[in-house]
């Protein structure tokens, strides 16, 4: 185990020293030529998980003097949330969620209360006891994504809310309509399923579990976020609830551990692992660390299998880069915790760069 530790510390560093090194000294990240929220929102968090708290700082000032708008939201423009098609049609408010978590971090409660103001302004729904999908346009989409963000952020400020938000992921499993071949993301008010696959990115709405590269995040965030709610309240029905998506997680096979959206599952079976002691989780995070070390490049970034170097654009680097980064932090902190008396593994991690 303390192999796997070491490994994801130094991996880790790797990935933070190359985005640290992206950052002027004004907190702007030139290789981001538009200036792209969709590139600069996860950034924050990982930078101070690593140490570099003046470059996370100046990150959180540079995003919120060029993307904080007059009502509190988080906007490239008013036409646009980002650049990514994912934040801006079917997930607005996860890159609010990235920053406020950063902000946080860093102790800058000024700006986490200013954040999270606007995230209730703009995205929360009483009703439904979780966020919207979509701000602008207002949509009464609800994305799980989007909840799963809820139960993370009112964990900081409103557990009541957390709870809510928690109860309606709970209900999103149970109600899904043919769990044997697809997770479905998203539901329309009063709470109906949307099944009808989005025709310009179908992955984004629903899992099929007979392909491969699927939205493995779907289940991935809402188990993490269950997770560390369950640590918080000693409620059983969160950890049951986590076990279960992680559950669904593995029926997906093989093609959920070798995909660049299992991020979040890895640092839920770190979890759970930490949690229950079952050996399950701790194989499982195993192969997805095993995964990872294996895509990414001795500069710290990552490239996926069969992807060519000049495909790996300043989108794709700053999407993956501080994502990968902050897991490898999050679940070596998490194989810290453990008993080592009582959980010691033998496997080593494959040391590929």
């Amino acid at each position: 185990m303390q192999q796997y530790i070491d490994e994801l510390v130094r991996r880790g560093r790797l990935g933070a020293a190359w985005l640290k090194d992206q950052v002027s000294s004004d907190g702007m990240i030139p290789l981001i030529a538009d200036n792209d929220l969709g590139c600069y929102y996860k950034c924050v968090l990982p930078l101070r998980l690593s140490g570099y708290s003046v470059e996370a700082s100046r990150v959180l000032d540079t995003i919120m003097r060029l993307h904080y708008t007059a009502n509190g939201d988080l906007r490239n423009s008013a036409e646009r949330k980002t650049s990514g098609t994912y934040t801006s049609v079917f997930c607005q408010v996860y890159p609010n969620g990235w920053v406020t978590l950063g902000a946080h971090a860093l102790g800058r409660f000024d700006v986490v209360h200013k954040l999270m103001a606007g995230i209730i302004d703009n995205y929360y729904d009483e009703e439904m006891g979780t966020f919207r999908a979509c701000a602008l346009p207002r949509l009464d989409h609800f994305d799980i994504n989007s909840c799963s963000m809820a139960v993370e952020l009112f964990m900081l400020t409103d557990l009541p809310r957390a709870r809510r938000a928690a109860d309606f992921i709970i209900r999103h499993i149970d109600g899904q309509p043919d769990l044997d071949k697809f997770y479905h993301g998203r539901v329309v008010k009063p709470f109906d399923y949307i099944t009808e696959l989005d025709a310009k990115n179908p992955d984004y709405g629903s899992m099929d579990f007979s392909k491969s590269n699927q939205a493995y995040w779907f289940l991935g965030l809402s188990a993490a976020a269950l997770t560390q709610l369950y640590e918080l309240t000693a409620d059983e029905r969160f950890l049951a609830a986590s076990e279960r998506l992680f559950a669904i997680f593995l029926a997906c096979g093989d093609h959920g551990f070798q995909a660049p959206g299992s991020g979040k599952s890895l640092w839920t079976a770190s979890m759970l692992y930490r949690l229950t002691g079952k050996s399950i989780y701790r194989d499982s995070a195993f192969r997805l660390i095993d995964y990872f070390f294996s895509i990414q490049r001795e500069d710290g970034t990552f490239l996926l299998p069969n992807m060519k170097p000049e495909e790996a654009t300043p989108k794709f680097l700053f999407d993956t880069t501080p994502e990968y980064t902050r897991w490898f932090f999050e679940v070596a902190a998490e194989f810290a915790m453990l008993d080592r008396s009582e959980h010691a593994a033998t496997t080593s991690p494959k040391i590929l760069i």
